[in-house]
């Protein structure tokens, strides 16, 4: 194909209903709708779920009509995510190719806010409950007593960091995770995570505390049974693959491949209500039968491919230092303003 005017690339069949800004038009969210070709979905757990779409664009029509302002909310089935940056480059003919990635929206405004000093607070969970009531998520935070945390300044004047920016780092400090899922801010430790969040339950489980103690409590999970079976909900496409190296015994990790089941084309069914959080069980591989926290999930939107997933223990989450962090026995000002 060159200067003839077909598409230069095939695009993927999207309802105007799923993927639009709210004030375009019907032709401009079909314009839209036929341009596209791909649509990444992903979701981290050090961030947010996340969108990379690559759309063909005929004559520069839709850059020319700046259907791609950076800050401009897109609606993704019913979920709010805000442009964070655009790409253009040639393609075949008279037909550009476009790529933008798109963040959830709440996330996405955290890290253009540049006055995290606004959020004055004593400790990192106060700093963390008043940005989720700013930016409308439930918070999911865990208070620990007995920690105490690094004082983080924050200046007053040329500042260069975002609330988003402070926020993982009050969470890092005491080995915390700090992610956006389901309309939630999450603001715990690995050790609180594990088990309280999948799909499937077991009673009764025992886990570890992060002061090493154990406690008994559900777990909520997602079993990847290998050998997998196509009648099973999460079908293993392969052996997943797993790590651990002999300096650290406890700190595993892995990552498989599952087939999203007749739902792809929508992104419908339990593989795709997975997110990062969540806690998976693998079993059928000696040596690595336990809990893992996913750490991302990432498939393609309205194909027939793998939903790809990665996860870890959560000693690879929280490594090394508890001693460390054990070790610090009170709560500081965590936000604090100061002058240059």
């Amino acid at each position: 194909m060159g200067c003839d005017g077909k598409r230069a690339a095939k695009t993927i069949m999207i309802d105007t209903s799923v993927f639009f800004i709210e004030q375009w038009d019907s032709k401009q969210r079909v314009d839209f709708a036929q341009a596209v070709t791909e649509i990444r979905v992903s979701y981290d757990i050090a961030g947010c779920s996340q969108l990379t779409v690559r759309l063909v664009d005929e004559n520069f029509r839709m850059w020319n009509a700046n259907y791609f302002q950076i800050g401009t909310t897109f609606i993704f089935k019913n979920a709010r995510f805000r442009l964070a940056s655009t790409e253009i480059q040639q393609g075949e003919g008279f037909h550009y190719v476009v790529t933008l990635e798109l963040r959830e929206e709440a996330v996405q405004k955290m890290k253009e806010d540049r006055k995290p000093q606004a959020f004055k607070s004593s400790t990192g969970f106060d700093f963390a409950q008043k940005v989720a009531a700013q930016f409308g998520l439930e918070p999911v935070i865990q208070r620990v007593s007995g920690v105490k945390q690094a004082a983080i300044k924050v200046k007053s004047t040329n500042n260069r960091e975002s609330v988003w920016d402070v926020l993982q780092r009050a969470a890092q400090d005491i080995q915390f995770l700090c992610f956006v899922a389901n309309g939630k801010l999450f603001f715990v430790s690995p050790y609180y995570l594990l088990g309280r969040w999948g799909i499937d339950q077991v009673q009764g489980a025992t886990f570890e505390t992060r002061d090493g103690k154990t406690e008994l409590r559900t777990l909520n999970y997602i079993p990847l049974i290998y050998p997998s079976d196509i009648s099973y909900r999460f079908f293993l496409l392969s052996l997943p693959n797993m790590r651990r190296s002999e300096d650290s015994p406890k700190e595993s990790e892995g990552s498989a491949s599952l087939w999203g089941g007749e739902g792809y084309g929508d992104a419908q069914g339990t593989v795709f209500d997975m997110r990062a959080g969540m806690t998976v069980f693998v079993y059928g591989i000696h040596g690595f039968e336990q809990a893992y926290i996913i750490t991302s999930i990432e498939y393609m939107y309205g194909l027939p491919e793998p939903v790809e997933i990665k996860f870890a223990t959560v000693s690879k989450l929280a490594p090394a230092d508890k001693d460390k962090v054990k070790g610090k026995i009170s709560e500081e000002v965590v936000i604090s303003g100061t002058g240059g």
